[in-house]
């Protein structure tokens, strides 16, 4: 299992201040409590997910990385320049999609770095940023069963997350489709896709570039399908402490300088155009450490237009 209290710095000490803080930053650095910790103590606590592919997983060298990662380094890089503290680091801490929600609010980890969608009723207990990633769901399964539509799932074994809006919306399918579907809970996304593969469940509800990631990393890439029929639009965003309004508006300031400034593009770029190496250290089901593949993703219109036009919005039909 991963180590909790990673440390590593936010960007070279030596790099000089080149972005000028924000209109608005003066307030924000007044009324935000994590923001005026981070100034003392140099430290933001960062969560990351452990196999959560190509978004937040440890790699092969077992340290956090992915494209929520990358983000994030890049968010804390320019609070650093702004808060004028060259020695501020990065302490990184696990966290599970049963427990990421609960560590934001409590104010144990103050950004979250992963898969987490924005919701309207998460945004009862915890903020978000502006919307880094846009996910469908979709059903894995494998390739003999060939599973398309929910109702072929009728009676049948059905796995997904604990912790997840998948779950919550199987279990919603299930229960306005009367489909008297047994669903499993995996304890985690590498789990839930264990469960499947192991042939314990006939199919898997989760966001498609989770599954698509976990496909081209398996030890048998053409033993699954993913569904042509989705079920939701999953707007991901760095998840944030809801007291702290200063906290969030400079983590969205910052979000937007990175997207206006091209840099998330090449994020992106690498982690969904360029091939990524895994293995065992990740959690995923390549057969070495030191697996590759490429997920070949081009950006989608949709995300394409948050990236011009940035939005925290929690409601699904806001991006169509």
């Amino acid at each position: 299992m991963a180590q909790s209290g990673r440390e590593r710095p936010a960007g070279s000490a030596a790099t000089p201040t080149i972005t000028p803080p924000p209109a608005g930053w003066a307030e924000w650095l007044e009324t935000s409590p994590t923001l005026r910790r981070a100034r003392s103590t140099q430290v933001l606590v960062v969560g990351y997910r452990e196999s959560s592919i190509p978004f937040s997983f440890l790699n092969a060298q077992r340290q956090p990385a992915g494209y929520s990662i990358e983000l994030c380094q890049g968010v804390v890089g320019l609070l650093r320049e702004w808060l004028q503290r060259p020695g501020l680091t990065i302490k990184f801490v696990a966290v599970t999609s049963a427990t990421r929600i609960p560590q934001v609010a409590s104010g144990l980890v103050d950004m979250e770095c992963g898969v987490t969608t924005n919701t309207q009723e998460r945004q009862r207990t915890v903020a978000f940023s502006k919307t880094i990633f846009l996910a469908e769901t979709r059903l894995a399964s494998r390739r003999q069963d060939n599973i398309q539509q929910i109702t072929q799932l009728r009676g049948q074994v059905v796995v997904s997350t604990v912790g997840t809006t998948s779950m919550r919306q199987l279990s919603e399918l299930n229960q306005t489709q009367q489909l008297d579907m047994t669903i499993i809970a995996g304890r985690d996304d590498t789990d839930s896709f264990q469960i499947l593969d192991m042939g314990r469940a006939r199919a898997y509800l989760m966001d498609d570039v989770l599954l698509r990631s976990f496909i081209r990393s398996a030890k048998r890439t053409d033993a699954y399908v993913i569904s042509t029929q989705a079920f939701s639009v999953e707007p991901y965003g760095i998840m944030l402490n809801r007291q702290d309004k200063g906290f969030k508006q400079a983590v969205d300031a910052a979000l937007v300088t990175l997207f206006a400034s091209g840099k998330q593009q090449h994020i992106y770029n690498k982690w969904f155009m360029q091939p990524i190496q895994v293995g065992s250290a990740s959690g995923n089901l390549a057969a070495e450490p030191g697996t590759d593949f490429n997920l070949n993703l081009p950006m989608s219109p949709r995300l394409q237009r948050v990236i011009a036009q940035p939005t925290d919005s929690a409601n699904p039909h806001d991006y169509e």
